[in-house]
């Protein structure tokens, strides 16, 4: 094969094949990064958010005080002093979601849940 061969087929992939997937990437990093800063700036403002957080789970009898969020690494942190439910409560609750794992599966997956009190109530 020519120089002059190689040289037309190098070119030919770096055109069509090369940019493409360069630009690819570089788009999934932007949306990756806009996604984060979103995320982040929205649960900077968590504790704000609870009387609405109440609305929404009150259907289903939950009520939540004392919200907060951080993040670890790539991963948010959800942080409620007392959650209370139906038959219980719950105090201290802790749940820090794997990121990766959840757009993988396009599903929350908790990496870590911990809370330092529950309590529950059978009938």
């Amino acid at each position: 094969m020519s120089v002059l061969a190689r040289s037309s087929i190098f070119v030919w992939l770096q055109r069509f094949v090369g940019k493409p997937m360069s630009i690819f990437a570089c788009m999934l990093i932007v949306v990756a990064a806009l996604t984060q800063l979103a995320g982040r700036t929205t649960l900077y403002f968590a504790s704000e958010f609870t009387p609405q957080l109440n609305a929404l789970l009150a259907s289903k009898r939950i009520q939540l005080e004392g919200v907060s969020a951080q993040w670890n690494g790539l991963n948010p942190v959800l942080r409620v002093a007392r959650v209370t439910f139906g038959p219980g409560q719950l105090q201290g609750l802790e749940v820090e979601l794997d990121m990766l794992e959840s757009l993988v599966r396009t599903a929350w997956i908790p990496r870590h849940v911990f809370w330092q009190q529950a309590q529950v109530h059978f009938d």
